[in-house]
This record gives C-alpha cells, sequence and structure tokens, in this order.
C-alpha cells in the first residue's frame, strides 16, 4: 500500500510574503503592491490621489505628507483619495535591461 502525498505549489503571494488581497499600482516611476484592507497607522506609506495624480503619502496629524515633503491639508483632504497601503514598491529598471 502506497501513501498518498499531496504537493502544494506555492503562489507568488506566499513567495514573496505579500498579502492575499495586494493589488498591483503603475505609478510615473514604480509599481505600488497595496492592500485595500489594511488600516493605514502614522508609520503606513499610503498610496493616494490628489488632482488627478498618485502619490506616495504618509499621515501626520490631520494632514498627509506626500513623498516630496508637500503638506495636504485642510479642506484640501476633501480631494485626496486613499487608494491603500503600500505594502511594497518596485521600482523601474529605465535602462533598458531585464530585471534580473
Amino acid at each position: 500500500m502506497q501513501a498518498q502525498t499531496s504537493h502544494v505549489t506555492p503562489d507568488i503571494f506566499s513567495l514573496c510574503g505579500l498579502p492575499p488581497a495586494a493589488e498591483f499600482v503603475e505609478t510615473s516611476c514604480s509599481i505600488a503592491v497595496i492592500d485595500r484592507n489594511a488600516v493605514p497607522d502614522e508609520q503606513s506609506v499610503l498610496l493616494i490621489s490628489f488632482c488627478g495624480l498618485t502619490f506616495y503619502a504618509r499621515l501626520c496629524g490631520e494632514a498627509v505628507i506626500t513623498e516630496d515633503g508637500e503638506a495636504i491639508e485642510g479642506d484640501a483632504l476633501d480631494y485626496v483619495q486613499f487608494i491603500g497601503v503600500v505594502t511594497h514598491k518596485i521600482s523601474r529598471n529605465d535602462n533598458g535591461a531585464g530585471v534580473f
């Protein structure tokens, strides 16, 4: 009598430590891996949309600080759309060479 074995192939999410709800969003400078289900805190990097542009940002009290140091606060926050918490950032390789 032979023992039956089952073979489970790990998926890319578990191999890379990505959350199962991960989504990939292309920005002008990278690809953001986001988790829309994560609850942001002041340590989280956020992906936001503001005035038609996408920004990486952090919460700072009652303001959102973008990657370039600009503060979005007060009434301007009404125009900020929270996209998700960034779990990984994949940088572009613009020199024409392969990723690896």
